[in-house]
């Protein structure tokens, strides 16, 4: 069984409703193939942003329950690549 594989089944056993998977590793290490990878396996309804574009930085910057809701729609995951470039998206708001 390949690292790529083994992360995979990790995310599979950690993913639930309402929470945050943070995937941490060193520069091109395969962050982003992962994801990508995972994705492709799943039926799960999906939203896949980069967080490095200013479009989808914009899309996030209101930060209320209705916004949120409002961008996912039906979606039901929603997977946010290279997110530490959204400002302030480590912010621990009570919402």
């Amino acid at each position: 069984m390949n690292i790529v594989r083994i992360a995979e089944n990790i995310i599979k056993k950690k993913i639930k409703p309402g929470k945050v998977i943070v995937i941490l590793g060193a520069r091109r290490v395969g962050k982003t193939f992962l994801l990508k990878d995972y994705i492709k396996n799943i039926s799960t309804k999906y939203i896949f942003w980069n967080g490095e574009d200013f479009a989808v930085q914009e899309l996030l910057k209101r930060r209320s329950v209705q916004n949120y809701r409002n961008i996912l729609g039906d979606a039901e995951l929603l997977i946010i690549d290279e997110a530490q470039k959204i400002p302030d998206s480590g912010y621990n708001s009570r919402l």
